[in-house]
């Protein structure tokens, strides 16, 4: 892309909000073709009443004379020209017309490298690379937003490559970024979407998975581009689920390996730490009310534990 890729959230430790997406050039004249022809209709303009053909008509050819292809003599009578000086007239202008309009003859396959080089040049296309212009984009603030120089300058030694002028480069290189931000925005829009739903479906968990997120993005050693990357390989949704789980789970260890940094408690284990807190009264009067810190954990070792009871049923 050529938005940069790189940014500060890559040192940055990354957390549930990662996920949420709540982390903090003139052309020449086209009318100048005509110059000539204007010229010399102004010359005929001035050249008043008919009357008989002025001598010098004589001087020019009458050979070859056509419907769509007039003789000399018949094409300067078409034009009203009444004199010598109206015939230089002409010349001048469409000489001038051909000058300012930039026009050059179109290399062919033999043409000589200085022929090419011109044309080049008459096109607009810079001396080299360099020539063109990166393009500043900014956000809402005013603030520069980053490109990725490298994939840029990449493009800019395409386009010199292929002799793409100037002016039309800059403005494809402008537009090129700018959709890409859009698109970013787009996509971003849609997985904040997905990441509101999931938090809702969660209900009065919610609060518990993310925090068991940022626990986990904290043990592993996530980072904040990280986190943003994950979202956007597997979808919000899954992504918040995988962390959240990989977050409870790392808290069930702590709590019945005693800080031992295990990973992953087995079905035994669950089930005898829930054996251990049905003895607890004020502990298991709360696993029952939804939306405690209790009920969250009281889940998760139910769930482990039935996910053991059923590998071992499929087992035998």
């Amino acid at each position: 892309m050529g938005i940069d890729g790189e940014n500060d959230g890559m040192g940055a430790a990354g957390s549930a909000a990662d996920l949420l997406g709540t982390g903090g050039a003139a052309s020449a004249d086209a009318g100048q073709s005509g110059a000539g022809d204007q010229g010399a209709g102004d010359e005929g303009a001035g050249g008043g009443d008919e009357g008989a053909e002025p001598d010098w008509y004589a001087n020019l050819s009458a050979d070859g004379g056509e419907a769509d292809n007039p003789s000399n003599r018949d094409w300067i009578k078409g034009l009203g020209v009444k004199d010598i000086d109206g015939l230089a007239k002409i010349a001048r202008d469409n000489q001038r017309a051909l000058r300012e309009s930039g026009r050059v003859k179109i290399p062919g396959a033999d043409a000589k490298p200085e022929e090419v080089a011109e044309f080049r040049k008459a096109l607009g296309v810079p001396d080299d690379a360099k020539g063109y212009a990166m393009p500043e984009i900014t956000d809402e603030s005013g603030n520069a937003i980053p490109l990725n120089t490298d994939l840029m300058n990449g493009v800019f030694e395409d386009a010199h490559a292929e002799g793409v002028p100037k002016a039309a480069m800059d403005g494809i290189a402008a537009k090129f970024v700018q959709r890409q931000l859009d698109m970013a925005a787009d996509h971003d829009n849609q997985m904040r979407t997905a990441a509101d739903k999931w938090v809702k479906d969660q209900g009065n968990q919610a609060t518990e998975k993310l925090a068991a997120i940022d626990r986990a993005a904290s043990a592993l050693g996530v980072s904040r581009d990280e986190m943003i990357g994950l979202r956007n390989a597997w979808g919000a949704e899954k992504a918040l689920s995988v962390m959240a789980k990989l977050g409870e789970g790392m808290a069930e260890d702590v709590m019945i390996g005693g800080g031992k940094g295990r990973f992953g408690i087995s079905g035994a284990e669950a089930q005898a730490e829930m054996d251990k807190l049905k003895s607890n009264p004020e502990f298991y009067s709360k696993a029952t009310q939804p939306g405690t810190a209790e009920n969250a954990r009281w889940n998760r070792l139910q769930n482990a534990a039935a996910a053991y009871a059923d590998a071992q049923a499929k087992a035998a």
